[in-house]
């Protein structure tokens, strides 16, 4: 169903209308989590705070470490990560399909280890990315939306009406491998880009079975960068993809 091959997506609300709404070239500079866009305004400790009330320089780290992704088992995209659970209150579904919310950092990892925190030196790494992004305030470098079902094909009604509400509303820029090449096992990763790779739409193989969705929003900023991390998964030989 998917026709097209990408670099980057957007991401949008709860509604047709909600989403016809968004203009994703006039972002707001309010840091507020009403709207994915503005999620992009804030840099970490705000939106945390306005998710989970006031926390420690300490537990910030904490939780900004614990966590991160990675879209393949290579080194080349991961991201420290952290949920948006307490914020639920603010996201409704996508057309009908449950959804949960993290802002992503990316991290240059600088290793193949699929469990690089077990490395002395890559745990000095995140730190220091930890303390960065803390000391210098930056922005949110992606909002992800994780689609919270997994499909067997990519011909559900409801993707179908995300993909096409996309295609529609939202310039498409590009395509990085196709969503047959993933079901055949010759990639490991899908994905398609909007408005100037500001928004994504990625797939990718399930835990066990079938596969998961997500949207992401991209800083402006940080696209060159999270776009050519896609960009050398792909020219490496990858493996089964995960998260």
């Amino acid at each position: 169903m998917f026709k097209i091959t990408l670099t980057a997506l957007f991401i949008f609300f709860t509604s047709l209308n909600y989403l016809s709404a968004q203009d994703t070239n006039n972002t707001s500079e309010e840091c507020s989590t009403q709207k994915f866009e503005n999620i992009l305004n804030c840099d970490y400790k705000t939106v945390i705070e306005k998710c989970d009330g006031p926390q420690s320089a300490f537990d910030l780290k904490s939780r900004l470490g614990t966590n991160h992704y990675n879209f393949t088992n290579y080194s080349h995209n991961n991201f420290l990560s952290d949920s948006l659970g307490h914020c639920e209150g603010s996201f409704s579904d996508i057309f009908g399909m449950s959804i949960s919310v993290n802002v992503l950092y990316k991290w240059d990892a600088k290793t193949v280890d699929n469990h690089p925190e077990w490395d002395d030196e890559i745990r000095q790494n995140k730190m220091n990315r930890e303390s960065e992004i803390l000391k210098n305030k930056e922005k949110v470098n992606m909002v992800l939306i994780n689609i919270n079902e997994i499909f067997t094909t990519n011909d559900d009604e409801r993707l179908i009406q995300l993909y096409n509400y996309l295609d529609k509303n939202k310039k498409i820029k590009g395509v990085i491998n196709s969503f047959p090449e993933l079901i055949e096992g010759k990639k490991n990763f899908a994905l398609w880009s909007f408005d100037e790779s500001r928004i994504l739409l990625i797939a990718t193989p399930g835990y066990s079975y079938g596969y998961r969705f997500y949207l992401a929003y991209v800083g402006e900023e940080f696209v060159p960068v999270i776009v050519n991390s896609f960009l050398k998964i792909d020219e490496v030989q990858t493996g089964e993809g995960q998260l």
